[in-house]
């Protein structure tokens, strides 16, 4: 199993921008990889304000989701991270994806939203567990920046195994040692592999 995970700079709240440059890096990704993941929010940023979030927020069929779709058959490797989303019923969800070459996707709602800005008041948090996700003989599970502070939500409990944990990220440089123990914890406590991709640039957080 080959991954790639690419940290790029997520230019704020604009979608066309960001799935432009995402797909220049994904063009230089060597072609017997297996799965690329993407940082958290990777077509938006994190957008804290409800105007601009209900302006952004994408449904399951939208410009994003077919733009994994189009990049995962093309490249041939599956492609993770997460976006704004909406259920078009007026929330708002930090939506995980697993986006497969043969068009099958999984989704994930974060379920664990920060409570030092505005996110967990306005989006809404997910409701069910991260799914397993079967792929080239290994199985995944998804997870979403703060939810990593949480060690029973990534439980690898023995009638729920799983090998891989992903987890699209937005932590700023002032905390990049606790989310490399945070990451290393969860591999060391389930007997996993884990992987980390962040963003890079800066923010209104930090840098």
């Amino acid at each position: 199993m080959k991954i790639c995970a690419i940290p790029f700079d997520i230019v704020y709240a604009s979608p066309e921008e960001n799935i432009i440059a995402v797909e220049c890096a994904l063009r230089l990704v060597e072609p017997d990889t297996d799965l690329v993941v993407l940082p958290e929010l990777f077509t938006t940023a994190f957008v804290p304000d409800i105007d601009s979030v209900e302006k952004l927020a994408e449904s399951n069929d939208g410009t994003t989701v077919e733009s994994l779709r189009r990049w995962a058959k093309s490249f041939g490797f599956a492609v993770a991270g997460s976006f704004l989303a909406t259920d078009g019923a007026g929330h708002y969800f930090n939506r995980g994806f697993f986006m497969e070459p043969s068009g099958t996707v999984t989704f994930y709602d974060k379920r664990h939203l920060f409570p030092l800005s505005t996110e967990d008041k306005v989006y809404t948090p997910g409701r069910d567990m991260a799914p397993r996700i079967s792929y080239l003989g290994w199985v995944f599970r998804i997870v979403i920046c703060f939810d990593i502070r949480f060690p029973v939500w990534t439980r690898n409990r023995p009638d729920d195994m799983y090998d891989v944990l992903i987890v699209p990220s937005n932590w700023p440089h002032s905390r990049a040692d606790q989310f490399k123990i945070l990451l290393a914890a969860r591999a060391v406590e389930n007997q996993i592999y884990v992987v980390g991709a962040d963003r890079s640039g800066k923010d209104a957080y930090g840098e």
